[in-house]
């Protein structure tokens, strides 16, 4: 045996050694190069890199494939594919873990993105689960079904149903929001700061990581424009966007405040407020002329509110009614302003990246300019997709576009993939 064939079997000994003899594995663990690395195929995955010089952190025992369990030790919380446990259990019991999950496959390459993977039960799931209401799929070009959209019914957050979008006359939007995009999208809006042009980046940001946006609110978007003042002639303040009970207060305690501390007309214009505004000599005044002055307040904010609620303000936006008091003929006016519930998102078992998407305009896609009723709802459907999207394989100007495009496997809100139905043995998580 010559010198060389006795560094290859040197080579080849060691890390077997390294392996089977835990004392030598911790003392080589802080060689430069561990005799671990030198079996490692390829590149660990970004994730797992750490445990390159320890092949036992993964390999419990030498030349014995990974199992699952190691995985779920530190991916308890991944969630599963199906909400039933039982169901998950029975379609993917005898599925490892790695047989999705290769790792040794580079930086990137721990996740598989071949159509195989999912079309393996997609393409004939009726025979998997006969009782499926999904249909068989292979490619996104050839048989994807149309698109449904998740649809709010009310009154709960969770009443929701998904509607096809060839069902026209069922795709309404019901948010209870009055707002018309074309009122909104024309040029030179007249605005409390001037005139204002606004496009769909005016109210529609994007979050954090660039895929979705920021939910709209009153306070970040709409405020600018649509001020909340009660009496603009003579004070900037607003009352708060949401309650009618906190509303009506803050009304209240503005007049309060000025018929208490018997503010003189003449120095601030108070306008229409001087009538019937009670006076009172200087000086401590009386527990009856403090109730009076409170009942003045009460009944002028309850003036007011009539047209910031039911003309000026509320209602431009809301669907506004009036509480009648049963029994009470004197009792003051009450409101209720319907919850509003926006959309954010349309396709929840679905994954957009609107980052990938910026080279478009909105407009390509979302076609609003004309839409004069909140109710519209401007999805692209399948059809549009495919003009830029290929399904498994290529085509002339267009992506190539698998499940895993838009798909995930792990779903959220689905109980841990490593779940298993009580009846499990525990040796089916080897």
């Amino acid at each position: 045996m010559d010198a060389g064939d006795c560094g290859a079997l040197i080579l080849l000994a060691l890390p077997i050694f390294n392996a089977l003899l835990p004392p030598l594995r911790t003392a080589t663990s802080e060689l430069p190069v561990t005799p671990d690395q030198s079996w490692n195929p390829r590149p660990l995955s970004v994730g797992h890199q750490a445990f390159g010089r320890n092949c036992g952190s993964c390999h419990e025992t030498p030349f014995v494939r990974v199992r699952d369990r190691v995985c779920i030790q530190c991916h308890r919380k991944t969630p599963g594919h199906v909400q039933s446990v039982a169901m998950q259990q029975r379609l993917f019991g005898d599925t490892r873990c790695a047989s999705c999950h290769a790792d040794h496959k580079g930086p990137i390459g721990l996740v598989r993105h071949d159509p195989e993977l999912c079309v393996a039960c997609h393409g004939a799931l009726k025979r998997k689960d006969p009782d499926t209401a999904f249909r068989d799929v292979t490619d996104f070009a050839a048989d994807h079904p149309g698109f449904k959209l998740t649809l709010w019914k009310g009154p709960t957050p969770e009443a929701v149903v998904g509607v096809e979008q060839s069902n026209k006359a069922a795709l309404v939007e019901r948010s209870n929001l009055k707002f018309p995009h074309d009122a909104h999208l024309k040029p030179n809006l007249r605005a409390p700061n001037g005139r204002k042009t606004l496009d769909c980046g005016s109210c529609h940001m994007p979050d954090a990581s660039g895929r979705s946006f920021v939910p709209i609110v009153m306070k970040t978007v709409c405020l600018e424009c649509h001020r909340l003042e009660f009496e603009p002639a003579v004070t900037t303040r607003q009352v708060p966007h949401g309650s009618i009970d906190d509303v009506m207060l803050t009304m209240q305690e503005f007049y309060a405040n000025i018929a208490l501390n018997n503010i003189p007309v003449d120095v601030i214009d108070i306008g229409e407020i001087r009538r019937g505004l009670p006076r009172f000599a200087s000086g401590v005044i009386t527990d009856e002329q403090r109730q009076r002055a409170l009942a003045w307040a009460k009944a002028k904010a309850q003036k007011v509110s009539e047209d910031l609620i039911e003309v000026r303000v509320c209602i431009v936006c809301h669907q506004v009614t009036r509480t009648v008091m049963q029994g009470e003929a004197d009792a003051p006016i009450a409101w209720n302003v319907t919850p509003v519930h926006v959309a954010n998102t349309w396709m929840p078992g679905a994954r957009f990246d609107h980052d990938k998407h910026r080279t478009s305009k909105c407009a390509d896609c979302h076609p609003v300019a004309k839409s004069h009723l909140s109710s519209d709802i401007s999805i692209p459907d399948i059809n549009k997709c495919r003009e830029c999207h290929a399904g498994n394989t290529a085509a002339a100007n267009r992506v190539v576009s698998t499940c895993v495009s838009c798909h995930d496997f792990h779903l959220p809100g689905h109980p841990p993939f490593g779940t298993r139905a009580d009846a499990t043995p525990k040796s089916r998580l080897q």
